[in-house]
C-alpha cells in the first residue's frame, strides 16, 4: 500500500515539474513543408509525437492480430480439408475391401491432394481401377504414385506385379518383380509372386531354384513345399520329354541336376523311367527302377518293372524272382515276373505266374496276359473266356445276362 502511494506521490511532483518547466520555457517548433510552415511550441509538439507513437503502436498491433486470425482460420480450413480427406480414405479403403470398387476408387481420388501421404490412396485406387477393367487408369496412378511419393518404389512395383499377373501379363509382371530385387531380393511378398509367376510361364527350373528360399523364410508349408517340388519336378522332365529335340543324354542331366529327395519320389522317378522308355533308354530305365525298388516298394513301379523292354530280359528275369520270397502273394509282382517270362519266351513258368496273380486279384491286365498267352498255345475257349472276363472287368457293361436263344 505504501508502495503505490510513494509511486503516485512520485508521479504528481514529476507532472508539478513538468507543469512549472512548460510554464517557464515553452520552447518554439517551425516546421515547414513546401509553402507550408507550422509553428508551435516544443511541448505541444513532444506531445502530438507521443499521441501519434501510440496510435502508430495501436494500428500496428491491430494488424498483426488480423494476420493471426486469418492464419489461424486458414490453419483451420487446412485442418478441416485434411480430417475429411482421411475420412474418405478410410471410407474408400473400406469399400475396396467390400468389393466396391467404383465407390473406393472415387472416395480415394476425390481429395487426394489434400493429403500428405497419398501412396495408399494411390495404390488402392489402382486396384479398384483395375478390377473394373480400367487397366490404363490403374497403370497411370501407379506411375502418379511413383512420381509423387518417395522411398515406396518397392512397394508401388508389388502392386504392379500383382495387377499385371491377376490380368495374366506374366512376362510383364516378372519384369516388374525383377526390378523390385535389384532393392529387396528376398523381400516375401517378390518371393511368393514370384512362386506364382513362374507356375504361370511352367518355368519348372526357376521354380525349383526358387523353393530354398520359399523354405528358408518359411513361406509355405511342408505339405504345400513338397507338392511345388513335385510339380516342379514332373513339369521339368515332361517338358523335356515334349521337346523334339530332347533325348536320353538330356534326359539324365535333367535327372541329376533335381534335388536328391526328389529323385527319391516315387512319382517322379515313375515319370522319369516312362520318358527313358519313349527315349529307348530302357537299360537305364531298367536299373534306375530296380534301385528304388530296394528302397520304396510300390505296386505301380513293380507293374512298371514287368513293361520294361530291358537289353537282358533274362537278369530283368532274376532280379524280380529274387523279390518273390518275401512277398509270395503279390499279385502284381507275379504279373510282372509272368510278362517278364513272356519276354524270355518261358511260356509255362509265364502260365504259372499269371495264373497265380489271377487267383490272387483277378484284374483286366492278367485276364489279357493269359488271353494272349493260352492263345497262342492253342487253347482258344480258354482264351476267350479270359479276354471276355477282362473286358467285362474293364468296361462298364450293365451287369445282365441274354436270354437263351430259340431256334
Amino acid at each position: 500500500m505504501i508502495r503505490y502511494f510513494l509511486i503516485s506521490l512520485g508521479v504528481l511532483a514529476g507532472a508539478a515539474s513538468l507543469g512549472v518547466l512548460i510554464q517557464r520555457d515553452p520552447g518554439y517548433m517551425l516546421v515547414a513543408i513546401g509553402s507550408v510552415a507550422i509553428e508551435t511550441s516544443f511541448w505541444v509538439a513532444l506531445a502530438l509525437f507521443l499521441v501519434l507513437l501510440a496510435v502508430g503502436h495501436f494500428l500496428l498491433r491491430l494488424s498483426q492480430g488480423s494476420l493471426k486470425s486469418t492464419s489461424r482460420f486458414s490453419r483451420y480450413l487446412a485442418q478441416r480439408r485434411e480430417k475429411r480427406s482421411h475420412r474418405e480414405s478410410t471410407d474408400g479403403l473400406i469399400a475396396l475391401v467390400e468389393g466396391n470398387y467404383q465407390k473406393a476408387r472415387q472416395l480415394l481420388t476425390r481429395h487426394i491432394d489434400d493429403l500428405d501421404e497419398p501412396l495408399l490412396n494411390y495404390l488402392g485406387a489402382a486396384y479398384a481401377s483395375n478390377a473394373l477393367g480400367e487397366v490404363r487408369e490403374a497403370n497411370a496412378l501407379l506411375a502418379k504414385a511413383e512420381r509423387e511419393t518417395q522411398g515406396a518404389r518397392v512397394a508401388i512395383e508389388l502392386v504392379q506385379a500383382r495387377l499385371l499377373l491377376q490380368n495374366g501379363r506374366l512376362e510383364e509382371s516378372h519384369a516388374s518383380l525383377t526390378r523390385a530385387q535389384r532393392n529387396v531380393a528376398k523381400h516375401p511378398a517378390v518371393l511368393r509372386l514370384l512362386k506364382s509367376v513362374y507356375e504361370g510361364l511352367e518355368d519348372w527350373e526357376s521354380l525349383l531354384a526358387l523353393l530354398p528360399d520359399l523354405k528358408k523364410n518359411r513361406l509355405v508349408q511342408p505339405e504345400e513345399l513338397t507338392a511345388l517340388q513335385r510339380k516342379a519336378a514332373l513339369g521339368q522332365l515332361l517338358k523335356l520329354g515334349e521337346s523334339s529335340k530332347a533325348d536320353g543324354e538330356q534326359l539324365r542331366q535333367c535327372w541329376q541336376k533335381l534335388p536328391k529327395e526328389l529323385r527319391s519320389d516315387a512319382t517322379v522317378v515313375e515319370q522319369y523311367v516312362n520318358l527313358l522308355v519313349e527315349q529307348n533308354e530302357t537299360g537305364l530305365a531298367e536299373e534306375t527302377l530296380r534301385k528304388h525298388l530296394r528302397k520304396d516298394w510300390r505296386r505301380e513301379l513293380v507293374a512298371l518293372y514287368g513293361q520294361i523292354a530291358a537289353p537282358e530280359p533274362d537278369k530283368q528275369l532274376l532280379t524280380a524272382e529274387s523279390w518273390l520270397p518275401d512277398r509270395t502273394n503279390d499279385a502284381t509282382l507275379l504279373l510282372a515276373l509272368g510278362r517278364l517270362s513272356l519276354r524270355n519266351e518261358l511260356w509255362g513258368k509265364a502260365r504259372e505266374y499269371l495264373e497265380s496273380s489271377h487267383r490272387f486279384d483277378p484284374g483286366p491286365d492278367v485276364c489279357a496276359e493269359l488271353g494272349r498267352l493260352l492263345a497262342y498255345l492253342g487253347e482258344h475257349e480258354r482264351s476267350s473266356a479270359f479276354f471276355q472276363e477282362g473286358l467285362q472287368k474293364s468296361s462298364r457293361a450293365i451287369p445282365m445276362k441274354f436270354p437263351t436263344k430259340v431256334g
